[in-house]
Formats: C-alpha cells, structure tokens, sequence
C-alpha cells in the first residue's frame, strides 16, 4: 500500500585543474512525494478502538526535499595512484545516496518513536482512522541533515602491490529523537544525531598474474546508537575487523576488475554494542552499513566467512 520514490538532480562541474591536483563541484537535489503507505512494524500499539494490537501499521507522510552539495580534490601521483579528499553537506532528503532506504528508515523510526510515546503515556501524534489502522502523520526528513568527509590514498607502486588507506567521518541528524531502554532496562531518550569515525587499510599482494591475497583492518566509533537493539540504545561504542581473502583479480592495480574473493573476517567490538546491528556491519567488505548482528547477542567478537564478486566497466 502506497509507494514511495526518490527523485535526483546531480549537476558537478568537474576536473578544475588548479596547478595541485584537480577539484570537483557538486550540487546535489532530491525530492520524494509524500504519500500513505504500511510500515512493517516493530512496536505493538494497542487500538483503543478495540482494545487489540491494530492490524496495519499506516504511515502518512508528507512530501520531502533536499539540497547539498560540495567539493573534491583529487591528486594524480601517475600509475592510476591518487590522493582523494572530498566534503559533502546536506539538507533533508538529500543524503548523497541514489536510493530511498534512509528516507523511509527515517519516516518508520519517526513512527517507533511515535508508538513508543503512545505505548508510555506520553504526547505523541497516533491516530486510529478504523478499528483496524493505526496512522501516523509524520515527516521528520525534511529536518534531516548530513555531513561527510572522506580521504582516500591509492597506491600502486608496481603491477604486483597495491595499497588502499581510507578515513571517514560521517554526521546525521535523523530530525527526531527516539525514546526507548537503555541497558538498565529503564525508559532513555537518544539524540538523533550521530558521529561514525571510520578508519582503514587494505594491501593486495599478486602472487600471480591473477591470483592475489588480500588483507584489511579497519576500525569505526560510533558515538550514540539510535535505533533499539540489544542493550545499545543511546550509547557509544568501537568495533575493529581484521580480514584476509584470496582473490581471482587481473593484476596492474588496487582497481583492476572483475574480483572474485574468498574472505575470513575477525571482528570484535565493545560491549557497549554487544546485541546491536551497530556491531554487524558487512565484516567482510569492510564497511558500517549496519546489517544483521551476531548472532550472540553476549558475544563481542566473531568471525565472518564468505565469497564476494566485484565488477563493473
């Protein structure tokens, strides 16, 4: 029920070359028109209507925009190794993604928040339409903002070494606050606003023409988890990975496609996120998109096994 679709205007003026390197201008709109669609529902709301769970979560929302935009500098060492550094801000729906997931993640944890608040007796924006909805009016993503900053060296000394070095810091205020249980069990309000510090390495040995071994460690912050799992919610905490993947991948450089590679990832991460997706991440690819966590929800620490491929023209 309902649809929802991001609509993306990307104008760069790109390559200025200044003498040190080249630089990149962005802008960067989105609009989404608002409409009424079902939420998958993770808080149960008692209908007063009938005095039962309500059957469909709804979710009203209204149109969202955004605008940002920024800069890229780029720095050619020859041998396709460069040294890259780029700031991006952005308002409301824009958040320098092409899909519409953090649109409708914002609007559904707008609606948790909402029910959470209904469900404790506190203000909240509910509403019951029939004896079988539960709706709620909300748009917290024209409020949203966003900032990133990346560096990134590549380095490709020879055909038979390559070397990739990242750091990242990005900042999101989802535009609302979410209340729910803090490790204690007792009622917390969470900021919507967060910090995740990324750092990484990851070397590519060639130990044939097509055949090589990488590795990668890699560490992240995360400064307040606003989402409620595990016993996280409203805390800070650090997680590391260690991983190494034989790879099928033509030689000449950190970039040479297609990729095919086995991986074993060791992650650990502290218990302040034991339980939480914050802790998950996709180990094996070295990111911090917060996917399903371990399984353990005791555990700080695990391993991560799979195959990967990688291609593109």
């Amino acid at each position: 029920m309902g649809n929802l679709y991001k609509q993306t205007f990307d104008i760069r003026y790109k390559d200025i070359d200044i003498g040190f390197g080249k630089l990149s201008f962005v802008l960067i709109g989105n609009y989404v028109k608002g409409d009424t669609f079902q939420e998958n529902g993770l808080v149960s709301v008692i209908n007063p209507l009938t005095g039962l769970p309500s059957v469909n979560n709804v979710v009203k929302t209204q149109d969202m925009y955004g605008l940002g935009g920024g800069v890229i500098w780029d720095y050619n060492f020859g041998n396709k190794s460069e040294l890259r550094l780029s700031a991006l801000y952005g308002y409301g729906a824009t958040d320098f993604q092409g899909n519409i997931g953090n649109q409708i993640g914002a609007v559904n944890n707008a609606w948790n928040n909402q029910a959470n608040r209904f469900n404790l007796g506190r203000s909240n924006s509910v509403q019951f339409p029939s004896a079988t909805e539960t709706l709620i009016a909300v748009n917290p993503v024209n409020r949203n903002t966003e900032a990133l900053a990346t560096a990134m060296f590549i380095w490709n000394p020879s055909d038979r070494f390559s070397l990739g070095v990242w750091a990242n810091w990005e900042y999101n205020d989802n535009g609302t606050q979410a209340i729910g249980f803090d490790n204690h069990g007792a009622v917390k309000i969470a900021s919507g606003s967060r910090n995740i510090v990324s750092a990484g390495i990851r070397p590519v040995f060639w130990v044939a023409d097509n055949i090589a071994i990488q590795g990668a460690a890699s560490g992240s912050y995360i400064d307040n988890v606003r989402s409620q799992t595990g016993a996280a919610f409203g805390r800070s905490g650090e997680y590391g990975i260690v991983t190494i993947a034989p790879t099928i991948k033509p030689k000449g450089g950190f970039f040479t496609r297609p990729e095919i590679r086995l991986f074993a990832t060791f992650a650990a991460w502290s218990n302040s996120l034991k339980g939480t997706s914050a802790a998950g991440g996709n180990v094996g690819a070295s990111t911090n998109n917060g996917s399903i966590p371990y399984s353990n929800s005791n555990a700080n620490y695990g391993w991560l096994f799979g195959s990967q491929m990688e291609i593109w023209f």
